[in-house]
Formats: structure tokens, C-alpha cells, sequence
């Protein structure tokens, strides 16, 4: 049976000298602790720094003497100190850990227990997160509705992944537009690209493009707008030397058009003018 009682005093944390130790390992070496017991206690906590791979085993005994539950840590980390923390899971605990295959030049490892959960995964806002950093470890179930309007947990394959079946009716194809339209008009709302809904459509962006080698270098080229239903301005934006006659849109949000509708993109060249291109680009799905 276990000799050891860590403390009558537990209002204070308490330094396991039977679980620490800085004697070096050999090849595939283990030091085992001694049973303690700690059902006065809140956590535990253990700080490792070793030179070559190892594995760290926190043990727990209803009795003292049989193992009812063992967590294997491995240490890789031969930088830093290595740090763990648990709750008590059973009365009697006691930590082993296992060198590898090569023998150790550095072997430091010190047990503590506290009379509060220690929780090691907070940090100030500022401070940035490494992957050594401690984190909290939370486990989620997923529900998914059923047309009963009742709720079931999803069920896994074999292999642990989340079978997906997908209605290929309800699977959107992308459509990207492109049309060119030359003019040597000034008036309004001249058609560069028209598009109609042959069912619902989301419209992601348009961009526009005008070439006139003819201007100078300090001039406006005029207008492009997004319309539906024709003549129903959505956007407008200017075209000059200033964006180098070019205009992209982008919706944060995509625009949604249901089926028969017209979409145009129009130009309204800034009079007089020579011989100009104008160049429209349509993105969506549908």
C-alpha cells in the first residue's frame, strides 16, 4: 500500500519529491514514482526538460497498487520544459516516464499539486499563441435536423469521416461572361453585355474595360452600370485615365435574380468621342 501523504496542510500547493527527479535515464530507462495520495487535492501538474525523446506516464490507482488508468504524454519538445496538468482521476497517483532509445544529458522533471485547478491555457489578450502554448481541450456532438423537425446525432463512417450526400440539382455552375463593344457614339446606356436567367442566379462581380488611343491623358471616357430590369440602374461607376479606364465590382454579399430576369451591363461614353472599345466581364452562378 502507498507510504506517502502528501500533506495535512492542503490549502497550499505541494512539491512531490517521491514523483520528481533529475537523475539521467539510459537507453529505454524508466524512473517510476512513488503511489501518493492526492484526493485532497484539486490538480496536478508536472513540468519535463530532457535532451531526447521520451514519454511521460501519468498513472492513477483506486488502491495504490494496480493501475486502473495510465495517459501517455509524449516529450518531444527538447527546447523547452515540457508542461501538463489533470485533474485527479482515482485517490493515488504517481508519474513514470520512459527515455528512448538514446541516453540522456539532460533530465529534469518536477510534480506539483495544487488545492486549485490549475489552468494553464489562459494567457493575456496581447500575448501571441505558438504551437507550445496550452489550450483547452472541448469536444462537440453534431445534431442535424430531421423533416420531423426533430433532432439526431450525425452518424460517422468507419473511418471516422462525415459521409456528405450532395443533390447534384442543387449544385450552382459558375458563369463568366465576356463581350466587346466598339462605338463612336455619345449617348447613353449603349449594351456592352446582356444576360438573362434561364433559372435562379447569383452575380459575384462585373468589371469593364474601355481603350481610346485617341484621348488625351487627363480624360473622363464616361460611365458603366449594372441594370435589371433594363433601364434599372444597380451600380455606376466612372471610367477616366485616372483607373487607367478600367472598373472592377465585387458584391460583399452576391446579388440573387430569379429566373427570367435580364442583366445588362451598359456604357455611356462622355461626348465627343473617337472610336472607343468598351469591354464588359460578368461572374456568377447559377
Amino acid at each position: 500500500m502507498p507510504l506517502i501523504n502528501p500533506s495535512s496542510n492542503t490549502s497550499q500547493p505541494f512539491f512531490s519529491q517521491a514523483n520528481s527527479s533529475f537523475n539521467l535515464l539510459g537507453v529505454n530507462e524508466a524512473f517510476v514514482g512513488e503511489w501518493e495520495d492526492i484526493s485532497t487535492f484539486a490538480s496536478l501538474s508536472t513540468m519535463v526538460r530532457t535532451d531526447q525523446l521520451g514519454t511521460l506516464n501519468y498513472q492513477y490507482s483506486m488502491d495504490g497498487i494496480v493501475v486502473d488508468r495510465q495517459f501517455n504524454i509524449p516529450i518531444t519538445d527538447l527546447e523547452e520544459g515540457t508542461y501538463n496538468s489533470s485533474g485527479p482521476r482515482a485517490r493515488y497517483f504517481r508519474v513514470k516516464y520512459t527515455n528512448g532509445p538514446v541516453a540522456q544529458t539532460v533530465f529534469r522533471l518536477n510534480c506539483y499539486y495544487s488545492p486549485v485547478v490549475v489552468d494553464d491555457a489562459h494567457s493575456p489578450v496581447g500575448q501571441g499563441v505558438s504551437s507550445r502554448s496550452n489550450s483547452l481541450v472541448t469536444r462537440a456532438v453534431l445534431f442535424g435536423k430531421t423533416p420531423t423537425n426533430t433532432y439526431t446525432p450525425l452518424k460517422v463512417a468507419v473511418d471516422g469521416t462525415l459521409p456528405i450526400n450532395l443533390d447534384p440539382s442543387a449544385l450552382k455552375q459558375p458563369v463568366m461572361l465576356t463581350n466587346k463593344y466598339v462605338t463612336s457614339e455619345a449617348t447613353e446606356d449603349q449594351v456592352v453585355l446582356s444576360y438573362t436567367t434561364t433559372t435562379a442566379f447569383s452575380l459575384h462581380g462585373f468589371s469593364m474595360f474601355v481603350w481610346d488611343t485617341m484621348q488625351s491623358s487627363s480624360v473622363v471616357f464616361g460611365e458603366c452600370s449594372l441594370e435589371s430590369p433594363p433601364g434599372k440602374k444597380l451600380y455606376t461607376a466612372q471610367l477616366s485615365s485616372l483607373n487607367q479606364g478600367t472598373h472592377s465590382y465585387t458584391a460583399s454579399v452576391p446579388l440573387i435574380f430569379t429566373a427570367n430576369r435580364t442583366i445588362r451591363i451598359v456604357c455611356s461614353p462622355s461626348g465627343p468621342i473617337n472610336e472607343q472599345t468598351w469591354q464588359a466581364n460578368l461572374i456568377g452562378a447559377a
